[in-house]
C-alpha cells in the first residue's frame, strides 16, 4: 500500500523540473506579450483622453486587471521557482528519500502554473476574437439590411429603364 503513494523519484524530479522550466518560459513570454498589449492599450486610451475624444475612466479597470494578472503570475512563478530549487536540493542529497510532501507540492504548483498559462492563452484567444468581432462584423452593415438595400437599388434601376423606355419615341411603330 505504501508503494502506491505519490513520492519523489529521480524520473519524477527530471520530468517535473522540465515541466516547470517550460511553464515558466511560456508564462514569461505570455506575460511580456500581455504587458506590451496593456501598454499599447493604455497609450491609445491616454491619447484619446488627451485629444478629448474619450474620458479616462475605462483605463483604470483594464490596468487594474492587468496588474492583478501580473501579481498572480509573480506568485505562481515564485512557487514554481521554489519547487524547482527544492527539487534540485532533493536530487543533490545522497540517499534522498521519498519526500512525499515535495512530490505533492510540485504537482500542485505545476497544476497552478499550467492552469495559469492555459487561462492566459484562452483569454488571449477570446480577446482577439472579440476584437475581430468589433472591428469586422460590427462595422459591417447587417446582412439583411444590405440585401434589402441592394434589392431596392435593383428595383430603382428597373424603374429607371422602364421610364427611359416609355419616354423614347417608339421606333417600332
Amino acid at each position: 500500500m505504501d508503494d502506491d503513494r505519490l513520492r519523489m523519484t529521480d524520473d519524477f524530479a527530471a520530468i517535473t523540473s522540465a515541466a516547470i522550466a517550460l511553464i515558466l518560459t511560456l508564462g514569461f513570454v505570455e506575460m511580456g506579450r500581455s504587458l506590451k498589449d496593456a501598454q499599447t492599450l493604455a497609450n491609445e486610451r491616454l491619447a484619446a483622453v488627451a485629444d478629448g475624444a474619450s474620458s479616462g475612466r475605462r483605463i483604470e479597470p483594464i490596468l487594474r486587471s492587468k496588474l492583478f494578472v501580473v501579481l498572480a503570475w509573480t506568485v505562481v512563478s515564485l512557487l514554481m521557482a521554489t519547487a524547482l530549487m527544492l527539487t534540485f536540493l532533493w536530487a543533490a542529497i545522497d540517499g534522498h528519500g521519498p519526500a512525499r510532501w515535495l512530490a505533492w507540492y510540485i504537482l500542485i504548483v505545476i497544476g497552478l502554473g499550467l492552469g495559469g498559462v492555459l487561462l492566459a492563452a484562452v483569454t488571449k484567444s477570446l480577446t482577439d476574437f472579440e476584437a475581430l468581432h468589433l472591428t469586422y462584423w460590427r462595422s459591417q452593415e447587417p446582412l439583411h439590411e444590405r440585401w434589402e438595400r441592394r434589392r431596392e437599388e435593383q428595383r430603382a434601376r428597373i424603374r429607371a429603364r422602364i421610364a427611359a423606355a416609355d419616354q423614347e419615341p417608339s421606333a417600332r411603330g
